[in-house]
């Protein structure tokens, strides 16, 4: 039997604290996961304005003291702050606190929507802060796991700079969207106080002549996952999804794996889900039927049981599919459906959408104000779950909808592939082989036939809401992940 550890996660975000993509999801859930299995695991976050103290009882740990971060010549302190779950005894969760870099309008973007100028510099800080936390706190973990490029710098500091502090401690670096590696000026590089030479062409920080804080990740980590099987596969195949690391993504293949996200249901679950007032099971499914009627209320739209309600919720961008909709308007006008949208982002696209909705009152309600409940409203209320996303590492929504039997429609690549089925006699939902309005609309209308037999219908809604995505699961494939990361030879 294998010993508990002794675990580390950090990361940007993480619920309940703050939230803004699916990382947040995940580092929610999967520290709480090991802490229930008595593993000692402790998760480090910046402690932004957003996040509120009082509310989650955050309490100053050093008692006013700070401690010293050097960026190049300047001198940077934070202070530690603290929160514990009495039901979770093993899980300690510590913030770090810093004025200068993290008391911001937002976790990563301005008022205006843009990164700070100073990005690179606040990412680093964080991280630098991390380690020198953990010596504080004497923290010395088996397994160091990091997450995305935020803190995807933290191996190659923890072995050029910590390696004393450290040298048992293995790192787990998981990509949860390669989109975004982190790259910055080489004026930057001084600041890490790593060698000079990591930084030379083809070396591992080196990108096309600037830094790149998640190649490093990937050179430095005993072991690197993506969060499902297919997008690891794709990342190594399709080169155009690596952003230009896809050589670096091949060259690490020996050590690199997807494992699927988990759902968190405690929090999603139509039978106790506390944003809903109408609740249902598998076995009583009228509560949904209720929940659809609310959503047609409040979205000020009418269907009947042959007009199929059609739900997102998602960040209003070309890659989760709103451009490729848009292209389907005139088909989908006349279909027998409408769509409830909670979503936000891109302007021309906000400006684009914001228009239909105006002109079709009828066929589309739109609100670009996220609200938690009305989001678990969509879930349980629409008929339809679109993510028609053009790439998904894992994507989290569409496990969401299974469980509260709303079948989900989605382009088939990365989770989505993985975790929605189309095949006949095992169906869970709709999927699309082709980015094109052709396949989006070729699965509309075989959702609407489907819809059309009632039968068949909540036959395909029972068989997604029996299955099991729960961090369960996932957390065994992690443990698996951490073991074999401690026994790999140097």
């Amino acid at each position: 039997m294998n010993h508990k550890l002794i675990l580390a996660y950090t990361g940007s975000e993480a619920v309940p604290f703050v939230k803004v993509g699916g990382l947040g999801d995940v580092l929610g859930a999967l520290p709480k996961e090991m802490a229930r299995r008595g593993h000692e695991t402790h998760l480090f976050l910046p402690l932004y304005q957003q996040i509120d103290r009082e509310k989650y009882k955050i309490r100053p740990w050093t008692n006013g003291h700070s401690f010293p971060v050097a960026l190049g010549p300047r001198i940077y302190s934070f202070s530690l702050w603290v929160f514990r779950d009495e039901s979770l005894p093993n899980l300690t969760v510590w913030f770090i606190e810093n004025h200068h870099f993290f008391n911001r309008p937002g976790p990563y973007l301005d008022l205006h929507g843009n990164p700070y100028g100073d990005e690179g510099e606040r990412w680093l800080y964080f991280q630098k802060a991390v380690l020198e936390g953990m010596k504080l706190l004497q923290v010395y973990p088996d397994i160091l796991h990091v997450n995305d490029f935020h803190t995807a710098l933290i191996p190659a500091l923890k072995q050029h700079l910590y390696q004393p502090f450290f040298q048992n401690t293995r790192t787990v670096l998981t990509l949860h969207n390669v989109l975004f590696h982190g790259v910055y000026d080489l004026a930057l590089l001084p600041y890490t106080d790593l060698p000079e030479n990591l930084a030379f062409p083809a070396a591992p920080l080196e990108f096309y002549g600037k830094i790149n804080f998640l190649k490093a990740g990937l050179a430095y980590a005993d072991l690197v996952n993506t969060v499902s099987p297919r997008y690891a596969q794709e990342l190594l195949h399709i080169p155009g999804f690596s952003y230009g690391l896809h050589g670096m993504m091949n060259s690490i293949s020996h050590k690199f794996s997807g494992i699927l996200n988990g759902a968190d249901y405690d929090y999603w679950n139509p039978e106790t889900d506390p944003h809903l007032t109408h609740h249902y099971s598998p076995t009583k499914m009228s509560g949904k039927w209720q929940n659809r009627q609310q959503l047609l209320e409040e979205a000020h739209l009418s269907a009947n049981e042959n007009t199929m309600v059609l739900g997102i919720v998602a960040r209003m961008t070309e890659q989760k599919g709103f451009q490729l909709m848009l292209e389907s308007w005139s088909e989908l006008l006349q279909m027998p459906v409408v769509i409830v949208m909670l979503a936000s982002g891109d302007k021309r696209l906000e400006h684009e959408w914001s228009w239909l909705a105006k002109a079709f009152p009828d066929k589309i309600y739109l609100s670009r104000s996220f609200d938690e409940k009305f989001a678990h409203l969509i879930q349980a209320g629409a008929d339809l779950f679109l993510m028609p996303s053009e790439f998904e590492p894992c994507g989290l929504s569409q496990i969401y909808s299974l469980k509260y039997g709303t079948p989900p429609l989605a382009h088939a690549t990365g989770g989505l592939a993985d975790t929605i089925s189309d095949e006949p006699d095992e169906k869970t939902g709709y999927l699309f082989k082709h980015f094109t309005k052709e396949g989006f609309l070729w699965a509309i209308e075989q959702a609407l036939a489907d819809f059309a037999d009632k039968d068949r219908w909540q036959q395909i809604q029972q068989n997604g809401m029996k299955k099991d995505f729960s961090w369960y699961k996932a957390a065994e494939k992690y443990l698996e992940l951490y073991y074999r990361a401690l026994k790999r030879k140097y």
